[in-house]
């Protein structure tokens, strides 16, 4: 059988004790796939698989083991969407929950491994990672090599292993001998190698519409564009992992940015909200290197309202 996940995002949790509380109530997000009695088959089967592990609690779909030191989160929705291709008391089902777990206890070796090894193995690994704001709390972004790139936003200095994605921790740069500023320079550069699918598309009759597959372009725009950022900048919106959309505003035709961020708006919304690794449903205005975000309102009537950043002071004259 082939697996279709292709990497497992592991985050160390706040290192809070937990009491073992099991949450069997299926995800609202994923209830179209599975019913809750298959659910409920589906998780207890899969923390058999566990159970060399302590279960520290499970909610919303998301398991939270004791893995060596720190407590890991793994999310068993990629499962539940997955084993709505085979019947309830197929053998299947049981080989898709076994195979995920052998790939977890694999990704998490991957990661010790690496983390135990020199930055000369440990470099080429290195990647930029977008990710929702709210995927990390206070506490987290002390212990990970992070910063705030798109506001609603983080961005993660990560290892991309074949097995997993495993984010920097602050404590491993002493270990390299490194800095996080060389951490930062070496994973933009990797980020930027590959390349990236576009798709150029013409909407609202005249406006060009450029969009890229993965979030993690908006990281390294200006080096993965296939045409140079003007001066005007390009209006960005990112509302999943899979996509990036990009408007260029040229010199004789500025007053698109507007008309683009009306015909997006409601796409934009839906996107966002309709995939399983959202990352943010607002509108970025790129500039000189650097993202801003665009104001929108509606008001009673539901008209939609643009509030351009200050910055882009020559909207004024339109």
């Amino acid at each position: 059988m082939k697996f279709k996940i292709i990497s497992v995002i592991f985050f160390i949790t706040n290192l809070t004790a937990f009491s073992q509380e099991i949450d069997h109530f299926l995800p609202e997000s994923h209830q179209q796939h599975l019913s809750q009695k298959e659910y409920n088959y589906l998780l207890e089967h899969t923390l058999q698989q566990l159970d060399e592990f302590e279960i520290l609690n499970v909610e919303s779909g998301i398991v939270k083991i004791q893995m060596g030191e720190y407590p890991y989160s793994f999310s068993l929705l990629p499962i539940i969407e997955q084993s709505a291709e085979f019947d309830f008391d197929s053998t299947q089902r049981n080989d898709l929950a076994n195979e995920y777990i052998m790939m977890l206890m694999s990704a998490y070796e991957d990661q010790k491994m690496l983390s135990e090894a020199d930055f000369s193995t440990v470099k080429k690994y290195l990647r930029l990672q977008l990710y929702p704001g709210e995927a990390m709390e206070g506490e987290d972004e002390m212990h990970w090599v992070s910063r705030t790139d798109l506001e609603g936003t983080i961005t993660c200095a990560v290892l991309n292993l074949p097995t997993a994605t495993a984010t920097v921790e602050h404590n491993q740069l002493a270990k390299w001998g490194v800095t996080e500023e060389e951490i930062w320079h070496i994973a933009e550069q990797n980020t930027a190698t590959p390349t990236y699918e576009t798709i150029r598309k013409t909407v609202a009759d005249s406006i060009d519409l450029l969009a890229m597959g993965g979030a993690n372009t908006t990281l390294v725009l200006d080096k993965v564009m296939p045409e140079p950022i003007g001066e005007y900048g390009a209006i960005v919106t990112v509302p999943h992992e899979e996509i990036v959309l990009v408007h260029n505003l040229k010199a004789d035709n500025l007053h698109t940015f507007q008309t683009v961020v009306e015909y997006l708006y409601d796409f934009v919304s839906e996107q966002y909200q309709g995939h399983p690794d959202p990352i943010s449903p607002y509108f970025y205005w790129y500039s000189q290197g650097g993202y801003t975000r665009i104001r929108l309102g509606k008001d009673q009537h539901g008209n939609l309202h643009i509030f351009p950043p200050v910055a882009m002071d020559w909207t004024s004259e339109e």
